[in-house]
């Protein structure tokens, strides 16, 4: 498992993220990953010390253990259904990677997320390059994206979604 760690585009995406973080949102202080996997972004989070307070989640117990591995013990990492996120307001930052196109119920976790992030928060979704995903970056409140405003807006109930200035 450790080898698919190293995959470049796993590299790059964590690059974009750092780099998403920086510019657009540098007073930050928590992270939450929903589908962390096998942590290989809140690790190379934690190893840049951004000083966020990082949690990640995922449904499958499989990947939750390495994922343990990979941060230690002072990033927190629940098995959590995505469409039941417990947390209201909680993060400032709210990253899932490749994880909802596995999830009927998309809808369901874009409102959950919505709900956990801060109101002047984020989201950073990253979908493949499949019809109707893959755009550019996007924030409201709660919300931010690589998505095309007009899909996350129906996805989500939320007209009023719009590139990050």
């Amino acid at each position: 498992m450790p080898k698919k760690n190293h995959h470049f585009w796993l590299r790059a995406r964590r690059q974009l993220l750092c780099w998403a973080l920086e510019k657009y949102f540098p007073h930050a202080q928590s992270f939450f990953e929903v589908g962390c996997g096998s942590g290989f972004m809140l690790s190379g989070l934690k190893k840049l010390n951004y000083g966020l307070s990082l949690a990640g989640s995922d449904v499958l117990m499989g990947g939750l253990s390495y994922a343990r591995e990979q941060v230690g013990d002072d990033v927190s990492i629940y098995q959590m259904d995505a469409r039941r996120i417990p947390y209201s307001e909680e993060f400032d930052v709210i990253g899932s990677f490749d994880v909802l196109e596995h999830i009927t119920e998309d809808e369901e976790v874009l409102a959950e997320m919505y709900l956990a992030a801060k109101r002047e928060a984020a989201s950073y979704l990253r979908f493949p390059s499949t019809p109707g995903f893959g755009a550019s970056p996007i924030k409201r409140g709660g919300m931010f994206g690589v998505i095309p405003e007009r899909t996350l807006n129906k996805k989500s109930n939320t007209p009023d979604l719009r590139p990050p200035v």
